[in-house]
């Protein structure tokens, strides 16, 4: 399965990549490691202003793309107990509430900070900031931060702020041993596990001064197609899959979050994650990390299978798009969501974005069958491509046939 992810960036993979280091000496007193904090955070905002590759993220602030690079380099025994210091006092920086995705970020650098180092579950820093002279809000926080790494050095090592993983009716078309270990948990380890790579973070071929990469575009991207992170509304994969048709009908943007490609979507702003080089190199790094991502493609293709009136045939050879058995009819008592993407022009856009994400991530079968679906849908002429959506659909077929002859 690994070895089938072959995307058009296998051609720079091997290129030098640039890593940004941070320095702390391990100093123990408030002062030290304030100035220490401060001196590294400065250096990293200033890393982005003549950088080709990465910009900050947009989808939170600097201060939590420091803090997620701190803990890809909390291996480092110094660096962990900076991290640590930072998370339960703030580290001399502003306060501010943290939103959905941020709560994700600092509770898994909580948890991975006591993994590494389970003294640190029990260090407060009471001795040199005193819990009186904190802000309200960061005492809560540091209640929290406690209580999540106690846990962890106990054994529960679970997502702290999730609960179950809730997979579509839609799974059911496809077979147990493509949905292995597919639960929050499991996730989560694998997710933790890609906050440790030491791929993360490292540059890729430069982008455009407008279009450079957020800091965090491939800890979204990755960590959103786990389940185990929130995109920046707060919304989880599996709340999406569990949508009605008629708002995948309506809405625009989800679809760059389940299948995203190399291109900034439309009207989007670059808030949605992009794959792009630095992507490859992490899933051709980490085979655990790719496999889990490739299990929770296949439930998107398949819960939009549905919302296309048709179910995946994993039990056929080569794997085909069949009309959905029970699927909603309309008044003619035809297909109705078959018939509704084939009328609403809008989806034809989205068909290559599913054409593009599948072959990223590497789902060969499942590309082959859409592409084989979306030929029958042409060469059968179906009622619903009246002559009022041919000229549209055979202009996009085009687009699909050039888009899918890409290997």
């Amino acid at each position: 399965m690994f070895k089938s992810i072959l995307f058009f960036f296998i051609l720079v993979i091997n290129a030098a990549y640039a890593d940004y280091r941070v320095n702390f000496t391990g100093a123990s007193d408030r002062d030290s490691l304030n100035s220490e904090l401060d001196q590294n955070f400065k250096g990293f905002k200033s890393h982005f202003e003549g950088g080709s590759y990465y910009q900050k993220s947009r989808n939170t602030n600097s201060m939590m793309d420091f803090v997620m690079l701190l803990v890809n380099k909390s291996c480092d025994r110094n660096v962990c107990r900076a991290l640590d210091y930072l998370l339960k006092t703030g580290g001399g920086f502003k306060y501010h509430k943290a939103k959905s995705q941020e709560k994700v970020f600092l509770a898994a650098a909580s948890q991975i900070v006591a993994e590494l180092d389970p003294t640190l579950a029990n260090e407060d820093y009471h001795s040199i900031i005193p819990l009186e002279s904190r802000p309200l809000g960061l005492q809560k926080h540091l209640t929290k931060i406690l209580e999540i790494q106690r846990k962890a050095v106990d054994g529960d090592t679970s997502h702290p702020l999730r609960g179950a993983f809730v997979l579509p009716e839609a799974a059911r078309d496809i077979p147990d041993e493509l949905k292995q270990n597919m639960n929050t948990n499991e996730g989560w380890m694998r997710f933790k596990r890609l906050l440790l790579n030491p791929d993360l973070f490292k540059e890729g071929n430069a982008l455009s001064s407008d279009r450079k990469a957020s800091w965090l575009n491939d800890v979204e991207l990755i960590g959103f197609q786990m389940g185990v992170l929130p995109n920046f509304r707060g919304d989880y994969i599996d709340t999406l899959w569990a949508k009605d048709n008629q708002w995948m009908e309506v809405q625009h943007n989800y679809v760059q979050w389940w299948f995203p490609n190399e291109v900034v979507g439309m009207g989007d702003g670059i808030l949605t994650p992009r794959f792009l080089e630095s992507t490859a190199n992490i899933l051709q790094s980490d085979f655990l990390v790719c496999s889990y991502v490739q299990q929770i493609m296949r439930v998107s293709f398949a819960r939009k299978a549905h919302f296309w009136g048709q179910s995946v045939r994993y039990e056929k050879t080569p794997l085909v798009l069949e009309g959905l058995p029970g699927a909603e009819v309309d008044e003619k008592g035809d297909n109705k969501w078959e018939n509704n993407w084939i009328k609403s022009t809008h989806n034809y856009l989205r068909m290559t974005r599913f054409l593009i994400g599948l072959r990223f991530f590497g789902l060969a079968k499942e590309r082959e069958a859409l592409f084989n679906y979306l030929t029958n849908v042409k060469k059968e002429n179906k009622e619903a491509l009246s002559e009022k959506y041919k000229e549209a659909f055979s202009r996009s077929y085009n687009i699909w046939l050039k888009e899918y002859s890409k290997k």
